[in-house]
């Protein structure tokens, strides 16, 4: 099991609150994390991913302790893109309804680019949903830009197709296991021009292997003016679960 790391943040400027121990969550405080998030979300996390993120070296679960009690949650993991940048993902974060607004936020994600300076990463980035400006504000705080451009987080359902699908070349399938998703991922599907039948293909062969590996869809963030690009009988058979911006910040800087 990795080594549990434990910190103690200062409370200046936060009133009315006792000493904030930020550290990693044991395997036996699984409900009292899920807790946070279905406080903040409404959202179950799953038993067996948070178990391998705890024992996994590339991945990090952060809890902000008040009192002996869980308050807030951030977790992270490592991927690799195409081009073999280490990204810093920041997938998760939560801080439950009665103590928002007083920074703990902040602090986690800057705990958690402590973790992912420390594993060599190249950059860090999250996916924020335009609104959700309680999140914004804690990452611009702690140094992350927003990118421009307005992306779509399109899922596609996992399917079993009966003609051979073949691998669109310059694509990346990309395996995404987190606390609440365990799906497969579509990167650079706009890395060049393609055709529909290409797009057609590269989506239908992203849906069989997520159905092959029994992955709950597929998915991919796609900016507003990319998705006229797909053929229309793709784009009907997705989902769209709203309007996001990527954030980024640079771990080598």
């Amino acid at each position: 099991m990795k080594n549990r790391k434990e910190s103690v943040i200062s409370n200046e400027g936060v009133s009315n609150m006792g000493e904030i121990i930020l550290r990693e969550p044991s395997l036996d405080e699984f409900e009292a994390v899920q807790e946070v998030f279905q406080d903040v979300w409404d959202m179950h996390i799953m038993r067996e991913t948070y178990a391998a993120q705890i024992y996994n070296k590339n991945a990090s679960i952060i809890g902000a302790y008040l009192d002996g009690e869980i308050i807030g949650v951030i977790s992270s993991f490592m991927s690799v893109n195409k081009r073999g940048k280490k990204r810093w993902e920041i997938d998760l974060i939560a801080v439950k309804k009665s103590v928002q607004g007083k920074g703990i936020g902040t602090r986690l994600v800057q705990e958690s680019l402590k973790r992912g300076e420390a594993l060599e990463g190249d950059y860090a980035r999250a996916l924020i949903r335009i609104g959700n400006i309680g999140s914004q504000k804690a990452f611009e705080i702690s140094g992350f830009k927003k990118q421009e451009g307005i992306y779509n987080l399109i899922l596609w359902e996992t399917w079993s197709f009966k003609e051979k699908l073949r691998e669109v070349q310059d694509i990346t399938y990309l395996p995404m296991e987190t606390l609440s998703y365990r799906g497969l991922w579509i990167e650079d599907l706009f890395s060049r021009k393609r055709s529909h039948d290409e797009y057609k293909m590269a989506i239908n062969y992203a849906q069989q292997l997520a159905k092959n590996e029994k992955r709950d869809n597929t998915g991919a963030t796609i900016l507003k003016e990319d998705v006229d690009k797909l053929p229309r009988s793709i784009v009907k058979q997705s989902a769209n679960h709203g309007k996001y911006n990527w954030w980024t910040v640079d771990l080598k800087a």
